[in-house]
């Protein structure tokens, strides 16, 4: 009797075993799928990343290159006192130490940053109230802006 009530043990240990072997094989299933699932989420994130990250480079590069224009075509004096306002820290985002002059080797401009109201005038160069053209307007051809 003693080995027939063993056996039934036994016999219960293995259900419940089998039971929980059963469930945690479902989870490490479970785990490896959503795995996967987030390794592509991320792999295509990276490559959107990437292609943002270029796109942005390129915009930026073009909208240097107008600004280079703009300032090679003002007197020599107000590029000149463009230069100088570059040097000071006045809270204008396109002259400020902030900003990336490629011949300077200097750093890039801080994203989000907007030419205020006192500096408008500053940047239009003839007093205007126009604002000075954002970096995110550089996606559209130079000619377009005058």
């Amino acid at each position: 009797e003693r080995r027939r009530w063993e056996a039934s043990l036994r016999e219960k240990l293995a259900a419940a075993w089998q039971f929980e072997r059963e469930s945690m094989n479902t989870q490490i299933d479970d785990l490896h799928r959503a795995r996967r699932s987030d390794a592509d989420r991320i792999a295509g994130l990276l490559c959107e990343l990437r292609k943002q990250q270029q796109d942005h480079a390129v915009a930026e590069e073009g909208w240097w290159r107008w600004m280079q224009q703009v300032r090679s075509r003002l007197p020599s004096d107000v590029a000149s006192a463009a230069g100088d306002a570059a040097e000071r820290d006045d809270g204008c985002w396109w002259l400020s130490r902030s900003t990336r002059w490629p011949e300077r080797g200097e750093q890039e401009p801080v994203a989000g940053c907007a030419v205020g109201p006192a500096h408008r005038s500053e940047a239009s160069g003839a007093g205007a109230e126009a604002e000075a053209p954002r970096p995110e307007a550089a996606a559209a051809p130079a000619a377009s802006r005058g």
